[in-house]
């Protein structure tokens, strides 16, 4: 169950299984959740020559397992109607059992023979038992995988904004920081794990941490950075405590904003003396 890597857990799960029960060989087939087609192979094999049978499941067996929600001892594997082998291969006999997630069916373990009716009930109860545990370990991996992927999406797009992200703890602590943010404290460089100070003009960032903290709301308001930048921060609390920021500057529309009313003064008070004429 420790292990996260499929390939390594099925080659471990398969060679002492299929050394435990004494096949020749032992396949385990990963289902695709959708489609219920194969989509992962691994494989074991043990017998003198060294040579792998092709041990792939039809569909109707895939099926039977399925509705059934146990597994199957075949006696005969060529005569069998589930599964009828090619009678050229060294496989008179199989153990199939199927490994059930927490939701659906997740793929099959297969052991083979070279004797006929050489699996019986107890072999596949033992083989039951660790498809179990096999299903736990699978789902894992699955999780693990997701978690990978969403914390690699996570880090793309924290590594990519354009925008200040902060993260502070419950003591007010700053425990990450994105190159965006980097930016914003390049005169006094900043250390993580430690709260920000307050006697370099972070005042009104601070006052925005405190009050979400406090109010457990989300926080917007505009402040003004130590370069004299101006921000729109957004400030609100997460669930496991603590609280992110997002700083956006937006000085070049403060700029705009103070040409635009410049520009309307001029305008007003070079159009007042003509429209006075005009008007008298």
């Amino acid at each position: 169950s420790a292990r996260l890597d499929p390939k390594d857990l099925a080659n471990v799960l398969l060679k002492r299984t299929a050394e435990t029960l004494g096949a020749i060989q032992a396949n385990m087939y990963i289902l695709d959740s959708e489609e219920k087609e194969i989509q992962e192979k691994y494989e074991v094999v043990l017998n003198p020559s060294g040579a792998a049978e092709n041990l792939t499941p039809p569909a109707k067996l895939i099926q039977h397992v399925q509705e059934n929600h146990q597994g199957v001892v075949i006696e005969d594997a060529v005569n069998d109607p589930l599964w009828q082998v090619d009678a050229q291969t060294h496989i008179r006999s199989a153990l199939v059992v199927p490994i059930f997630g927490r939701y659906a069916l997740l793929g099959l373990i297969i052991l083979t023979h070279e004797q006929e009716s050489y699996f019986s009930s107890d072999h596949l109860l033992l083989l039951q038992a660790i498809a179990s545990q096999a299903a736990i370990a699978i789902e894992n991996t699955r999780l693990y995988s997701v978690v990978l992927q969403e914390q690699k999406k996570v880090a793309a797009i924290l590594r990519h904004a354009s925008e200040a992200i902060l993260l502070f703890d419950e003591q007010g602590n700053l425990t990450l920081l994105n190159p965006a943010g980097e930016q914003l404290f390049l005169m006094h460089p900043m250390k993580m794990n430690q709260p920000l100070p307050t006697d370099y003009g972070y005042d009104g960032l601070i006052k925005l941490i405190e009050d979400a903290r406090t109010s457990q709301m989300s926080i917007s308001g505009e402040i003004v950075w130590v370069d004299q930048r101006t921000f729109t921060a957004f400030v609100a609390p997460i669930e496991d405590g603590g609280t992110v920021a997002i700083l956006h500057d937006v000085s070049r529309f403060k700029d705009l904003d103070q040409v635009k009313n410049e520009f309307i003064a001029t305008a007003s008070h070079d159009l007042k003396n003509p429209l006075t004429s005009i008007g008298g």
